[in-house]
């Protein structure tokens, strides 16, 4: 059985804050809470919300908040730092 919070299960899910690393999470799915991205989101978008901030490259996606911790999600994984 899938997890009913996380319905239509396509990749993993992450939890950045304004501060502290990013967390990653058991429950799978395909949306950033709060952020509206162009669709197709361009190559060189940059998206901010709030106080973390998300670069889309051709190596994936990259957040990162005000104390420099954040994630990278590519289709090689999830990568937080």
């Amino acid at each position: 059985l899938g997890d009913e919070r996380c319905p239509g299960a396509r990749g993993p899910i992450v939890r950045l804050d304004a501060t502290g690393p990013a967390q990653a999470s058991s429950c799978r799915g395909d949306t950033f809470d709060g952020i509206t991205w162009p669709e197709p989101t361009p190559y060189g978008t940059t998206v901010t919300l709030g106080d973390v901030r998300c670069d889309v490259e051709s190596t994936g996606v990259t957040c990162t908040n005000t104390e420099g911790h954040g994630f990278t999600l590519a289709r090689a994984g999830l990568q937080p730092f």
